[in-house]
């Protein structure tokens, strides 16, 4: 631990104020926003993704302004794709194992922890 960190709080000495909590987004923070490849592979021949894209929009939006959970997410989404709304968990799951963090902002989160 630095000079600067040495109080026992781990807060910086010179600062009177130190964080409880520091948060970070997954997507273009901790990595890139989310792949939407298990959706796309699983079209039919000819849709076209446009639709898919254009859902997921909205829906990250009405998720990151509300308490949502993952299968009010995927719903709209499965539905512009024309897929059954019972494999959201499965889609789910695949954009999950897609996700790689950077790992230079990894650095940065054991900075801070």
């Amino acid at each position: 631990m630095s000079d600067a960190m040495a109080g026992t709080s781990g807060c910086p000495a010179e600062t009177s104020v130190c964080p409880a909590a520091v948060i970070f987004d997954m997507g273009g923070v901790l990595g890139p926003d989310s792949n939407l490849t298990p959706v796309l592979r699983r079209l039919p021949e000819g849709k076209d993704p446009a639709g898919i894209k254009a859902a997921a929009k909205v829906s990250w939006q009405r998720a990151r302004l509300s308490d949502f959970d993952m299968e009010e997410y995927w719903r709209p989404i499965l539905e512009a794709a024309g897929l059954p709304h019972e494999e959201w968990q499965t889609v789910d799951e695949e954009v999950k194992q897609l996700f790689v963090a950077w790992w230079q902002v990894l650095a940065v989160v054991d900075r801070v922890r």
